[in-house]
């Protein structure tokens, strides 16, 4: 079938709503326009439309004499399809959708040999890119029942095509357009008489996107180079458009357009690895050391710590009656708040959190962003946990222990946020309290930040040094690169009986433009040793784009020096 349908019902009702009192009647013909194209932000055509014939029967006949027909037409296929609906022919009716060119130009050339047939050319949906844009772009399909009933008052009806995933889904209503019709007087027996009235379909408005087309293929293909879920997210820090959002796996968009099987969509859809969900808004991962960045925002907020505070590590702090380990199992003895952050030191949030308590961790989270939507425009995208006393009561039904606590404070436990409210995060830090909004198109109506925090700019500036130094002299030193600037944090979560997600998060200057990022790799591993070289491979071919570096290795930077973790 094509993905954009043409459907057919008839007005005037009577036997099998064909025919009235008088012997004839109406004949309604819905056609959908031409569905809008998707563009990437170079203009790079990634959905369009394009010619489709589709096969019509003019007059009442046997399924033998169709049979008979559609034979001498070559459209067996047509006649097969029509034989799997099990109902009688009755007018007009759709036979054969997407007929080959050569057929449908031998049709043309000979209406004389088939006058009961009517041969019309519709658009139909036509994807051109790549897989690394399958679960982003998303695709179209017949609408369901519930859709129908959601959707009542917007002029579908049954066998209308509709955006399913992705963008397709999130834009349906722009994309679509305002379908158009041809009513057509019938006499009685079926034949058709004359076209009564046509108004033309207005095709759906073109969506440009903010991703650019080569930046998305390289963060994709380097995801899929390591051969693990993940995802690669950049954003312009300063406007807060999207230019890579790769999920890996993903799929051919075309496959669930007429050019694809029925075994390669099935294949897609009972994939264990889920290629149709797209990480970055949909996945649920504790953020591990990534979220320490939030809980240093709460202590130097809270007035309880102070950029010059400072910290006595011994490689482990016991905490009620259970001893909490620190990454570096010899310490890190005694360092600076900025050391802390840099050195992903555990012991040093173990006390930051202790002192703030659950409450404050989750408030402090909350107004940063976490446990809510981003507001980004793409469909299906989950809130996240924040953990608190009441939540962990009212959920699990069991009281709050100190370890909770511990655990929240570096980002474990029962915490759960997506990529993207990491990104978001980051652009908050990079804004110095003000967010802009994410967005994948340059349509979005709504592209205005929150309200700025009311947060003294020490607080910032002293979670910024931290971060720069993690990548100067701490953890995240693999992405020193005399190309760029880069203010990171690399991020390990703990994953039961599984190996941890790598992490990392940061923000990068190249050239006169900054930028934030965001890399997860499940199951990866250290956030140093996976996720970081990825996300600063992308951040060189970034400035590879402009001229500013050669061209990046995945995972070929600076060797990781002795003190890297976490």
């Amino acid at each position: 079938m094509s993905a954009i349908s043409l459907y057919l019902h008839q007005v005037v009702h009577g036997e099998r709503n064909r025919l009235s009192a008088e012997g004839k009647g109406r004949i309604y013909i819905k056609i959908l326009g031409g569905r809008g194209e998707i563009r990437s932000a170079d203009s790079v055509v990634l959905a369009g439309s394009q010619a489709s014939f589709h096969l019509f029967s003019r007059e009442p006949m046997s399924k033998e004499q169709m049979s008979n027909r559609l034979k001498a037409a070559g459209l067996v296929a047509g006649w097969a399809r029509m034989q799997k609906q099990d109902r009688p022919v009755y007018l007009p009716y759709l036979i054969a959708s997407n007929i080959p060119v050569s057929q449908a130009v031998w049709i043309f050339a000979h209406p004389e040999n088939f006058p009961e047939f009517a041969l019309e050319v519709f658009p139909s949906r036509v994807y051109r890119a790549s897989e690394s844009w399958g679960n982003v772009l998303g695709y179209i399909g017949e609408i369901s029942q519930q859709e129908l009933e959601e959707k009542q008052d917007e002029g579908y009806i049954p066998g209308d095509w509709i955006g399913k995933l992705g963008l397709e889904r999130q834009y349906e209503a722009r994309l679509r357009g305002t379908p158009g019709y041809v009513l057509i007087d019938s006499f009685a027996g079926g034949a058709w008489k004359q076209v009564k009235k046509k108004v033309n379909p207005v095709a759906g408005e073109s969506l440009a996107l903010t991703l650019n087309s080569s930046l998305q293929e390289i963060a994709y293909q380097y995801l899929k180079n390591i051969g693990k879920p993940g995802t690669v997210l950049i954003a312009d820090a300063q406007s807060g458009a999207i230019r890579a959002f790769a999920s890996y796996p993903s799929f051919e968009p075309g496959i669930f357009t007429s050019s694809g099987t029925e075994n390669e969509r099935n294949r897609v859809l009972r994939d264990p690895m889920r290629p149709m969900i797209h990480r970055a808004s949909s996945g649920l991962y504790s953020p591990g050391s990534v979220f320490k960045l939030v809980v240093a925002i709460a202590a130097l907020a809270s007035g309880k710590f102070h950029p010059s505070s400072s910290f006595t590590c011994t490689g482990s702090m016991l905490i009620g009656k259970r001893e909490f380990r620190c990454w570096k199992s010899g310490g890190h003895g005694t360092i600076s708040f900025h050391q802390a952050i840099s050195q992903s030191c555990d012991v040093a949030f173990y006390k930051m959190g202790m002192a703030l308590g659950p409450e404050t961790l989750a408030k402090w989270a909350n107004i940063l962003g976490f446990g809510q939507s981003t507001g980004l425009d793409f469909p299906f995208e989950k809130k996240g946990v924040i953990p608190t006393e009441g939540w962990k009561k009212k959920t699990l039904g069991e009281k709050w222990f100190a370890g909770d606590t511990a655990n929240l404070s570096i980002g474990q436990g029962f915490i759960l946020t997506t990529p993207a409210q990491i990104l978001q995060f980051l652009l908050i830090l990079n804004g110095g309290g003000f967010s802009p909004k994410l967005h994948l198109t340059e349509q979005t109506s709504d592209k205005d930040g929150k309200q700025r925090l009311v947060v003294p700019e020490m607080v910032w500036d002293a979670v910024l040094t931290g971060m720069e130094k993690a990548v100067t002299e701490g953890t995240a030193t693999r992405c020193l690169s005399p190309y760029f600037k880069v203010w990171g944090k690399t991020g390990t979560a703990e994953v039961a009986g599984k190996a941890p997600h790598s992490w990392f998060a940061a923000l990068a200057q190249i050239g006169e433009e900054m930028f934030a990022g965001v890399a997860l790799v499940e199951g990866g591993g250290k956030g140093s040793a996976t996720a970081l070289p990825l996300l600063c491979s992308v951040f060189q071919y970034i400035a590879h784009q402009q001229n500013l570096a050669p061209p990046p290795k995945i995972g070929i930077l600076l060797p990781p020096m002795e003190m890297e973790s976490d």
